[in-house]
C-alpha cells in the first residue's frame, strides 16, 4: 500500500511482541534514570558489562531534575557521611564544578568545594549542572541512552525477563537483555513483567508537589521565615492548611530561593489524576507566589524563576521482594545480614492531612537496607533500585532520598555484573562477594560507629 508514492505498513505495536524488530541486545538494560536507574547504570558498566539505559524523558535525573529537587538528601546523617561509592563521587565532581555545595546551617550551603573532605551535611546542587554531569558520566562509562523512549511492556520466559518493549520516536522495538533493573520509581518494569507488586493507599502515599524556584528574594533568613510561616499556619492563614511548616532553602544562584509548598492527593499510577493533580498544583503555585509576596517581606518583589516540567511523585507503587523492609523492621531496628547501604529510620512524612502523617512515630537513626530488597520476588534476572524497592510504602521514606536511590543503584549494578561473572543468577548471588565489590567502590554497609 503507498501513499504520495510513499511504502506503508502495519505499525509493530499492532503485531505480537515476538514479531517486534530488535533494537538492540545488552549484558542489562536498566529501566529508569533517575539517581537509582543512573548508579545501576554506572556500577554495571565500570565492571564492563554492556549497558543500555532507558527512560521516557529527554535526559537523566529523575525527580532530581525533572521535578526540580535537586537536593541530595540522604547522603549524612548526625554529621557523618552514611552513602559512599557512585553518590560520593557524582556529588564531588558536581561541587568541583560549582554546581553542588554542601549546606550549612537551615537552608544554607557552604561557599567552597568539598574538595576531599567528608560529606557531614546533605547538599543543594542546580538542576542542570545535576543534569550535564549525570550525562557526562554515562557517557564516560559507555552506557548506551535511549531517552525519549517510552516503556510500554516486557517479555518473558521461565522466571527471567527476556526484553524490553519500548516506544521510540521511530517505532516499538523489543530491547533485549540477560538482565534488567527496575529503577522507573513506581514499578513499570516489574508491573508489565507480571510480577508482584504493592499499591499504597491514599493516606501512605504523600502528597504531589510541584516544586518552585522564586527569584529576587532580599535579605532571606530561613528561620526568620520558618517562624512566621508557623504562626501564620496557627492562625488559620496559610492557604494550604496541609503545610505547616515552610520548606525552601537556597538555591546555587543568589537570590533564588527554592520553594516547597504545593501539595495535592491523587492516584500516581492513572493518567487522568496525574492531569488533574498537575493542573491543580499549577494553580496553586500562581496563588501561592501572590501570598508569599504579600505576606513575607523577603519575598516582596521576587518573582516565580521556574516551575518543573512534571510533578513530583513520593510513593505509587513498588516491587515484592525476596525480602521486604516492613514498619516492624523499622520500629524494632531489626539485625540486617546481607547489608549493601545505609537507609534512614524514618517515615510518615509529607501527610496528606498535615505534614507528618497520622501514624508516624519517633523513631530515628540508621538500618542498613537488604541485598534482597533488591530483587524481584518472581524473576532470578530482575534487580531493583531506588524507589522501587520492595518496601512497604509507609516506609518508603526510608530509602526514597537522593543518596539511598544511589546507593541501592549501585548494589544493583553490581550484583548484575557479579551474577554475570558468575554465570549465575541474583538469588544464587554469593553475598560475600557483592559485600567486597562494594567495599572496594566506596559504598558504605554499616552504620559509622559499626565500621
Amino acid at each position: 500500500m503507498t501513499l504520495d508514492g510513499q511504502s506503508t505498513s502495519v505499525s509493530p505495536l499492532f503485531t505480537p511482541p515476538a514479531n517486534w524488530p530488535v533494537a538492540g541486545e545488552y549484558d542489562l538494560v536498566v529501566a529508569g534514570a533517575g539517581p537509582g536507574g543512573f548508579a545501576a547504570a554506572i556500577a554495571a558498566a565500570r565492571a564492563g558489562v554492556r549497558v543500555a539505559i532507558v527512560d521516557q524523558a529527554a535526559s537523566p535525573g529523575g525527580t532530581a531534575t525533572h521535578s526540580n529537587c535537586p537536593h541530595i538528601m540522604g547522603v549524612a546523617y548526625d554529621g557523618r557521611q552514611i552513602v559512599g561509592g557512585i553518590a560520593d563521587q557524582l556529588l564531588r565532581r558536581l561541587s568541583q564544578a560549582g554546581q553542588a555545595r554542601m549546606q550549612k546551617g537551615v537552608g544554607d550551603f557552604e561557599p567552597e568545594p568539598l574538595d576531599r573532605r567528608e560529606i557531614t551535611r546533605d547538599a543543594v546542587a542546580s538542576v542542570n549542572g545535576l543534569n550535564l554531569e549525570l550525562s557526562r558520566m554515562l557517557e564516560e562509562n559507555g552506557v548506551e541512552q535511549w531517552f525519549y523512549t517510552r516503556i510500554i511492556g516486557a517479555t518473558t520466559e521461565n522466571h527471567r525477563v527476556t526484553a524490553l518493549a519500548v516506544d521510540p520516536a521511530e517505532g516499538p522495538a523489543l530491547l533485549k537483555g540477560k538482565f534488567f533493573v527496575d529503577a522507573t520509581g513506581d514499578a513499570h518494569l516489574a508491573w508489565r513483567a507480571g510480577a508482584r507488586v504493592r499499591v499504597g493507599r491514599p493516606d501512605e502515599v504523600m502528597t504531589k508537589t510541584l516544586i518552585f524556584d522564586l527569584d529576587g528574594a532580599a535579605e532571606f533568613d530561613r528561620v526568620r521565615v520558618s517562624q512566621r510561616f508557623e504562626q501564620l499556619h496557627k492562625e488559620g492563614k496559610v492557604p494550604l492548611a496541609v503545610q505547616d511548616r515552610f520548606m525552601g532553602f537556597r538555591c546555587l544562584a543568589p537570590g533564588k530561593i527554592h520553594v516547597n509548598y504545593t501539595a495535592t492527593v491523587g492516584n500516581a499510577l492513572d493518567s487522568r489524576e496525574l492531569t488533574r493533580m498537575d493542573t491543580a498544583l499549577r494553580r496553586q503555585v500562581e496563588a501561592g507566589v501572590a501570598w508569599f509576596k504579600s505576606e513575607f517581606p523577603e519575598f516582596k518583589n521576587a518573582c516565580l524563576a521556574h516551575v518543573p516540567d512534571t510533578i513530583g511523585l513520593r510513593a505509587g507503587r513498588s516491587a515484592v521482594g525476596r525480602e521486604t523492609i516492613t514498619q516492624q523492621d523499622i520500629d524494632d531496628n531489626t539485625p540486617v545480614a546481607e547489608p549493601v547501604g545505609l537507609g534512614l529510620r524514618r517515615y510518615g512524612d509529607h501527610g496528606i492531612q498535615r505534614f507528618a502523617a497520622a501514624w508516624r512515630k519517633p523513631v530515628s537513626g540508621l538500618r542498613p537496607i537488604p541485598w534482597r530488597t533488591l530483587i524481584a520476588g518472581d524473576f532470578i534476572n530482575l534487580g531493583l533500585a531506588g524507589r522501587t524497592i520492595s518496601c512497604e510504602t509507609k516506609m518508603i521514606t526510608c530509602i526514597r532520598y537522593i543518596a539511598q536511590c544511589l546507593a541501592t543503584g549501585q548494589a544493583a549494578g553490581s550484583g548484575v555484573a557479579l551474577a554475570l561473572a558468575d554465570n549465575s543468577t541474583l538469588p544464587e548471588l554469593d553475598y560475600s562477594r557483592l559485600a567486597s565489590h562494594l567495599k572496594a567502590n566506596g559504598a558504605i554497609l554499616q552504620v559509622p560507629d559499626q565500621r
